[in-house]
């Protein structure tokens, strides 16, 4: 495997988890919105 294509696998994996968290983030915020609007 290349320097290159082992460079890209590792910004690939550093993308996919900064979108995972913002998928937790998202959902924390729509269970908070939610939670507001049943008061």
């Amino acid at each position: 495997m290349s320097i290159i294509q082992t460079i890209k696998n590792i910004l690939i994996f550093g993308a996919e988890m900064r979108i995972a968290e913002l998928e937790r983030q998202i959902a924390a915020l729509e269970d908070y919105v939610l939670e507001r609007e049943m008061e």
